[in-house]
């Protein structure tokens, strides 16, 4: 993971009250539904 990228998802977890962790599984879920996984 890039370093602006990292960045993004701290800040992102930390406006939101989640932890990263989360944010990243989420993503990655909906990156596998959009691609038929």
């Amino acid at each position: 993971m890039n370093y602006e990228t990292k960045k993004r998802l701290e800040r992102a977890s930390f406006e939101n009250d989640v932890k990263m962790t989360k944010i990243m599984q989420a993503a990655i879920d909906q990156y596998l539904k959009d691609n038929g996984y």
